[in-house]
């Protein structure tokens, strides 16, 4: 299974796109940071060696300072980087250079895509049969591993305890969704239905207890016509029941519904089981991003 990447249309797009958080991933982080050298050296208007040396330092800043801690990035940027030396100590004339670089960040980006493959190929055979599998965050070589597994026939349930779950999870099941050997609650049934078969099916628990307040919750939701919507499950990672205490995968527990929340811009109806701390959803750009301090102290920016 090849995992698709976006269309990227030029270096700045590179940039926008990692920026607006639409790149997910280890291995597609560097091939997004190939794709911005590459296309760098294929469109912008690069007439001399130190236009093109300046453009790609000026490139591998601005993609370190949005993803910082990303070794992919890094590699893809170190990759092209040796291609620019390379051929200039060669000898090669400004467009040898350039294609060069090119040449580089093609490998790449389909090094990368083989690697994915094989992991895929390999992972599915860790997958057996009814097993549970559980995600802590969103990865495109993870997603080639579950559709691989599926493809070969498999049938097993999948948890995402990712911090943002709302997020990840939207992009998780559409990526599953895409292959037509996928499939798993619908979500169409009355939200008690399906809270409680997620509750029996994949964490094992014996039943399901909805309080007073999430009870009206959810009937109101359903009167607000937000009945449809697909349920996030919202509660400790340490445990397949809603009790850190309980750890690991215990069995016969009841599952405690504490509190129902909505989340329309999401598209998620969140029940919250057992006693968890939610974390707030932040914007794409933070509100720090925009406060300062002056050499005379004065602040701005804030609220």
């Amino acid at each position: 299974m090849k995992v698709e990447d976006i269309k990227f249309q030029s270096a700045q797009h590179v940039l926008d796109e990692i920026y607006n958080m639409n790149v997910k991933g280890g291995s597609p982080f560097g091939r997004a940071a190939a794709w911005a050298y590459k296309l760098a050296c294929e469109q912008e208007a690069l007439d001399s060696f130190d236009a093109l040396e300046a453009r790609m330092q000026e490139l591998s800043d601005k993609l370190h300072k949005l993803k910082p801690t990303m070794a992919t990035i890094r590699n893809s940027s170190v990759f092209a980087r040796v291609a620019f030396d390379c051929a200039k100590k060669s000898g090669a004339t400004l467009e040898e250079t350039k294609a060069q670089i090119i040449a580089t960040c093609d490998r790449i980006i389909e090094s990368s895509y083989a690697a994915v493959d094989a992991l895929a190929k390999n992972g599915a055979n860790l997958i057996t049969e009814g097993c549970t599998v559980m995600m802590h965050s969103y990865s495109s070589a993870l997603m080639a591993v579950f559709t691989a597994a599926r493809e070969q026939g498999k049938n097993f349930s999948l948890i995402c305890t990712e911090s943002r779950p709302l997020r990840e999870s939207r992009l998780a099941v559409k990526v599953l969704r895409s292959t037509d050997k996928w499939y798993g609650v619908t979500y169409r049934e009355d939200k008690p239905v399906v809270v409680e078969a997620i509750a029996k099916k994949i964490y094992r628990a014996n039943g399901v207890n909805f309080s007073a307040a999430a009870s009206k919750t959810l009937a109101e939701l359903t009167e607000l016509g937000y009945g449809d919507l697909p349920v996030c499950i919202a509660k400790t990672q340490y445990s397949f029941s809603d009790n850190a205490k309980l750890t690991g995968a215990p069995t016969g527990f009841t599952m405690e519904v504490r509190e129902v929340r909505l989340a329309a811009g999401a598209g998620f109806v969140v029940v919250i089981c057992g006693n968890i701390m939610t974390m707030p959803g932040l914007p794409k750009k933070p509100a720090a991003v925009n406060i300062d301090v002056d050499a005379e102290g004065k602040i701005t920016g804030l609220f």
